[in-house]
């Protein structure tokens, strides 16, 4: 293998590497703050979908723990959360995960979480 050829492909496993650390952080620097509930929906059966208003919060906060009144009640205190890839993860004081969301959208205005066939939406506040 030419030498140019194998410093290019060692530069851009180095740079995909780079970019995967990148998004992760931005990802969770993303979540950080406080989110309104505003719906959760999802689907009753095959033909029938419901969507209902939702209340209360998500807080996340840069210690990485989670404070809630929202998702399926609520979560106990020092509960942490990570980012990993396209899943929110929260876990309990000992590190366990017990709950996982697939993050199918989060910029600075809205957050959509799923999971078990119910989609969350939130909405940021400041």
């Amino acid at each position: 293998m030419p030498a140019y050829l194998h410093i290019s492909v060692r530069g851009a496993i180095l740079v995909l590497l780079f970019l995967l650390l990148a998004s992760w952080r931005f990802g969770a620097a993303q979540l950080q703050g406080k989110w309104q509930c505003d719906t959760k929906s999802g689907k009753l059966d095959a033909t029938t979908t419901y969507e209902v208003a939702c209340d209360g919060f998500l807080i996340f906060k840069p210690d990485q723990t989670l404070e809630s009144t929202c998702i399926d009640g609520f979560f106990p205190s020092g509960t942490y959360w990570e980012v990993v890839g396209n899943r929110l993860i929260l876990k309990d004081s000992d590190g366990q995960g017990f709950a996982d969301f697939e993050i199918l959208k989060v910029d600075d205005l809205q957050l959509l979480l799923f999971r078990k066939g119910e989609t969350y939406t939130f909405r940021k506040v400041n």
